[in-house]
């Protein structure tokens, strides 16, 4: 089987373009399966080992409809929380019409619920029109579905599949000095991957330690993404000293970094599925996150943006880590790769898989 996956392509490292890799390194070990990347990300236009470039919109839609006239199934990972998004999926969907509609649209976003019932008539239109053509629809959380479903999707047509397939890590990875002399630390470490978009809670977090520094005078946050200058630009909101922003990292370091954490925060204002929570529990780390639409198994939650509720469950998670880290790594990991090869066959043969779908803890309905 030939598929074409289009999505953002690293760097920089984290959500969709991480999913869109790991998911082609899961295809690379499968036998009879070819696999093109197509990147639409950041660096669309840079000539990147291992994806293919995208030089503007008329070069996007020519080479999309130049796979699915060469047979590719066509499988995009996107956002579904703005325009572009939408015109992707678009553009995706229509080539596939000409595929017998062997698409698959991804969609990851926390927010793209209320995008979509926010939209106005001609946005509503475009919504309608990619769900209508698209072949099948994957989300993360049962609210998008349910979204997905008002605007005319079948039920059928439309599962909820977690982005995170499992890890590779790697034993010895290369940690920078500074951020391996943090790790190294008697005292708790909290980390998160974040940018400074507002819905990352960046400032949330920082007012969380500058709050228990009181209590625990040694500790240390770690902020995963942004550099050191990103201090400069976080206006109105104080920094303390004991928290850290490590600039890009290779997932690999990532992974290796989040091992090492006391604590794993994901204090986001929305969330799809997030994958590093995912890879924070398979990591065998405790996880304290916002109680957005879904959490998995073993999170610990706090009422979005409420600072004290987020301090009663980090003081309670730092005071009770190893039985909370015991906890974790007793967690199963359900498989998320069957049921996406399941909807290829299905495109492909025109075989129902839903039943497989559902045996392997997967949402259709």
């Amino acid at each position: 089987m030939r598929v074409l996956l289009v999505g953002p392509y690293p760097p920089p490292y984290g959500g969709l373009a991480v999913q869109l890799c790991e998911w082609q390194r899961f295809l690379a070990h499968q036998v009879g399966y070819e696999c093109v990347i197509m990147n639409i990300g950041e660096y669309r236009r840079a000539s990147i080992p291992g994806c293919m470039s995208v030089s503007g919109y008329w070069d996007f839609v020519r080479k999309l409809h130049d796979f699915a006239r060469r047979g590719y199934l066509v499988h995009l990972l996107t956002n579904g929380h703005n325009v572009k998004s939408w015109l992707c999926s678009l553009a995706c969907a229509l080539a596939g019409v000409c595929n017998h509609r062997r698409t698959v649209l991804v969609f990851g976003s926390g927010n793209a619920p209320d995008y979509i019932k926010n939209s106005g008539l001609l946005l509503g239109v475009l919504i309608r029109s990619v769900i209508r053509l698209g072949g099948r629809l994957v989300c993360r959380n049962e609210h998008m579905r349910q979204t997905l479903i008002t605007y005319g999707a079948a039920p059928e047509k439309v599962a909820i599949i977690p982005g995170f397939l499992g890890l590779e890590v790697t034993e010895q990875e290369s940690i920078p000095a500074r951020l391996q002399k943090i790790l190294n630390t008697q005292a708790p470490v909290l980390g998160a991957t974040a940018s400074l978009d507002p819905e990352y809670g960046i400032p949330l977090m920082l007012e969380a330690v500058k709050e228990l520094r009181k209590i625990y005078p040694s500790i240390w946050l770690v902020i995963i993404g942004p550099g050191e200058e990103a201090k400069g630009r976080l206006s109105g909101c104080e920094v303390p000293d004991h928290a850290y922003f490590t600039g890009p990292l290779s997932h690999a370091v990532v992974l290796a970094v989040m091992k090492r954490l006391t604590l794993f925060l994901r204090p986001t204002y929305f969330d799809g599925d997030s994958l590093s929570v995912r890879e924070a529990l398979a990591l065998g780390v405790p996880v304290v996150a916002s109680a957005t639409d879904f959490r998995p198994d073993g999170v610990i939650t706090f009422r979005i943006g409420d600072l004290q509720d987020f301090l009663e469950k980090l003081r309670h998670a730092i005071e009770h880590v190893a039985e909370l880290t015991a906890q974790v790594r007793q967690l199963d990991q359900c498989d998320n790769t069957t049921p996406l090869l399941n909807i290829y066959e299905d495109l492909t043969s025109g075989t129902s898989r839903v039943g497989k779908a559902r045996a392997n803890g997967v949402s259709t309905r």
